[in-house]
């Protein structure tokens, strides 16, 4: 009952552990994009993104464990927007890390930008918070155009 004119991802980028994605939709009108974003957001992010990344580690002997989640303070930066990250350990007969999942979507107008970015502490090579800042605040101003 939604009309999506065009969407995109742009290719992850990675490094040593860490990874940033992104993606953005045009909807066919103000309208569309408004229903489809009150739609997205009405469900529950963070049991959907601790899902997510305990499906992805479904190795027997690897442990995850929740430290803290919510939403994340940035900027308003949109007229819509919605943020949310993960603090987390993964614990495994070799090695502990320590990662966050982050999660940015901004919506202005018929359009809407995304960027989530997953990193892991040292001995990896994490993704400061300043830098996820920074590609959130670009990701948002590339709606204004």
């Amino acid at each position: 009952d939604l009309v999506l004119t065009g969407e995109a991802d742009n290719p992850d980028f990675s490094r040593n552990g860490s990874f940033v994605g992104s993606g953005s939709e045009v909807w066919s009108n103000e309208r569309h994009a408004a229903l489809s974003w009150k739609r997205n957001t009405s469900v529950p992010i963070a049991k959907c993104l601790a899902a997510a990344l305990t499906t992805g580690l479904r190795a027997g002997d690897v442990k995850l464990t929740i430290l803290s989640s919510g939403p994340i303070r940035i900027a308003k930066l949109a007229p819509r927007q919605l943020t949310y990250g993960l603090r987390f350990r993964i614990k495994g007969p070799a090695a502990t890390f320590a990662g966050r999942l982050s999660f940015y979507v901004f919506s202005r107008g018929r359009a809407v930008g995304m960027v989530m970015v997953m990193s892991f502490g040292k001995p990896l090579t994490p993704i400061s918070d300043s830098l996820e800042r920074r590609l959130a605040t670009v990701v948002a101003g590339r709606l204004k155009r």
